[in-house]
């Protein structure tokens, strides 16, 4: 069953509000434009729960706060 896919995205967009593992912050285009494929083919494949965990966001200085399974599944790619 597939469910289809819309990706969002802006080339110029440097990612500044994303934390990389060693504190800095930002990632080339390329790396998001991979990320948001990523969830466009989980999607597709219908592959995605909206399910949530409480976790620590380093996008939010490590603040303890909901993030999907989904988003975390990707991170970790």
């Amino acid at each position: 069953m597939y469910f289809g896919s819309v990706v969002s995205f802006d080339p110029k967009d440097p990612g500044k509000g994303v934390v990389n593992t060693d504190g800095t912050t930002g990632r080339l285009a390329q790396v998001g434009l991979g990320h948001e494929l990523r969830h466009a083919k989980d999607g597709i494949e219908g592959k995605i729960t909206k399910e949530k965990s409480i976790v620590r966001d380093p996008d939010s200085g490590g603040a303890r706060d909901y993030m999907t399974n989904d988003e975390i599944k990707v991170r970790k790619i």
